[in-house]
């Protein structure tokens, strides 16, 4: 997952070799090139991630947050070089966790307990998120993805929305469906536009 904010680019978690996902948050402030580092998830203590989705929104009472949505956090099978060639299965999850803006330590990812609401509604990877500012409060909307890997992989039509939180401490939405996508896909991507 890679996103630009304030004259940086970051990217966020993925394949780090065959079988490794990461846990790490780094970015590249381009008016300066130096690198700024930080820790992709940090409770609970392990879960790294590879096909999350992410956005960034304004807390309606507060700074900027990132948002990451579901992933895989570990392979089974044996997996190569490919996304989905040779995972078998992989071990999906529907943690959502944010974190405000600088968006590197020692800024804490909240929820504290990320089996905790707002999770998504499921185990979820390789789907697509972007915010829009079309209503008020902005809306976080997360579509498409697969909940299997291998032979059975499959797109998915769903779509949800979530307003963001309202505070750093207190996030207390939860995800409403819409209207599902004409066609169901996973490893795509999304932008908004003109808004």
């Amino acid at each position: 997952f890679t996103y630009a904010f304030d004259n940086a680019v970051y990217y966020v978690g993925g394949r780090s070799a065959a079988a490794t996902t990461t846990n790490t948050h780094e970015g590249i402030v381009y008016t300066t090139n130096t690198v700024t580092t930080g820790t992709e998830v940090v409770l609970p203590v392990g879960q790294v991630r590879t096909g999350l989705a992410g956005a960034v929104v304004q807390a309606t009472n507060g700074p900027s947050c990132l948002v990451l949505i579901g992933g895989i956090t570990g392979f089974t099978g044996t997996p190569t070089c490919f996304i989905n060639n040779g995972p078998s299965a992989g071990a999906f999850v529907g943690t959502v966790q944010y974190i405000a803006y600088p968006f590197t330590l020692p800024s804490a990812w909240l929820p504290a307990t990320p089996t905790t609401p707002p999770n998504y509604p499921g185990s979820i990877a390789f789907g697509a998120a972007v915010t829009s500012t079309a209503f008020s409060p902005a809306r976080i909307y997360h579509f498409g993805g697969t909940a299997a890997l291998g032979g059975s992989a499959a797109g998915q039509t769903t779509a949800y929305w979530i307003s963001p939180p309202s505070t750093l401490a207190t996030w207390s939405a939860s995800w409403t469906g819409t209207a599902a996508m004409s066609r169901a896909r996973w490893g795509h991507g999304a932008v908004t536009l003109n808004e």
